[in-house]
């Protein structure tokens, strides 16, 4: 019997927000506390939603057969993205600021951030990183899943995550192809996909008002322990001060935004955001790059001037979406065979 796939329209929800809170932490203006704050959900909440969306017929798929349309749907996306963030970089990085930035850098240099595939290498568009982190992710929980089932996968990625967090210290070397951001989030990924599978149903039938009330709660225990665990950066493996406390709060986050999603039907900006993720996440921090080399080289404002206010915050994300709807048009036109759908069906 061929495996069912429904419409949740709070995937919608969770998957644009999580976008805007993703957008909204590499913005100027908003302060080291907000972005920090905004840090601990946006980045695990993706990988959750993530989980959320692989069926049942891909664990059970030969591992060959997943790493093939995976890699397509990650790994040519990534290659793409990482093209064009190249080729403006090698416009740009002798300009202005750059200039002192890249002083000794020769304009292959980002070809080893390509092949590594994580850390700082990257710095041609620091939000590539997530593409081979989910990735390898993904392929993890692949391995996972065909020794364990149900919980028990869960569990399994329970113990690897804070094993590798508890375990990991800062001299520790970066892991190639994201494989640490992976041993780190498949927690998240695995909470997802057992989330789909045994709690889908109760959770689409959930008033709001419960709904609601369950999300403030979420909320207050994700802001009482970040207090207690403090800031954090899940691309550079900087998960704050204690380690239950980093996934507890994180769990918490999760779940704020989880719940809040079921309080309205998705609106289409909502759906077009949550559809086009693929699109957004690589390119905003591009745009984030030509909107301040604009200002400062067209209408000479001073360096520091997107950090006066967050409205630049707010300027910035706003622009940037923007400009993400006539890109992703013209990326769906002439590179399509790079994408796949982005209709959040989850499997029933």
């Amino acid at each position: 019997m061929a495996e069912g796939k429904k419409y949740y329209g709070f995937v919608d929800n969770m998957r644009a927000m999580g976008m805007l809170l993703i957008a909204a932490i590499h913005a100027p203006g908003w302060g080291e506390y907000i972005t920090s704050l905004l840090s601990g959900i946006g980045v695990p909440l993706f990988f959750f939603v993530s989980g959320m969306l692989i069926p049942m017929s891909k664990k059970l798929a030969p591992f060959s057969d997943n790493l093939k349309e995976y890699s397509r749907k990650l790994l040519l996306p990534y290659l793409l993205f990482f093209l064009f963030s190249w080729l403006y970089w090698i416009v740009t990085f002798r300009l202005g600021n750059s200039a002192n930035v890249y002083i000794h850098y020769k304009w292959w240099y980002p070809l080893e951030g390509l092949l590594f595939g994580s850390g700082e290498l990257l710095y041609v568009n620091p939000a590539l990183w997530f593409f081979p982190a989910l990735w390898m992710t993904t392929l993890l929980y692949f391995i996972f899943s065909r020794y364990f089932k149900g919980l028990a996968v869960w569990l399994l990625a329970i113990v690897v995550s804070v094993a590798f967090v508890a375990l990991r210290t800062s001299d520790f070397p970066r892991l190639p192809w994201g494989l640490d951001n992976a041993l780190a989030s498949v927690i998240f990924f695995s909470a997802g996909n057992y989330f789909a599978g045994q709690w889908m149903k109760w959770f689409s039938e959930i008033a709001k008002l419960p709904a609601a009330l369950l999300a403030t709660l979420c909320f207050v225990l994700y802001m009482l322990l970040y207090t207690v665990n403090g800031s954090i950066d899940v691309n550079s493996l900087n998960f704050g001060n204690g380690v239950v406390t980093y996934f507890t709060m994180t769990l918490f986050g999760i779940g704020a935004i989880l719940f809040v999603s079921k309080l309205w039907e998705p609106p289409e900006p909502f759906k077009w955001i949550s559809r086009n993720s693929i699109f957004i996440f690589p390119t905003h921090m591009v745009f984030y790059r030509i909107f301040t080399g604009v200002f400062m080289e067209v209408f000479h404002f001073p360096a520091t001037f997107k950090e006066d206010s967050f409205l630049w915050g707010i300027v910035y994300v706003l622009l940037a979406f923007m400009l993400a709807w006539p890109a992703s048009m013209v990326l769906k036109k002439y590179f399509h065979f790079f994408f796949s759908s982005g209709r959040p069906f989850v499997p029933s």
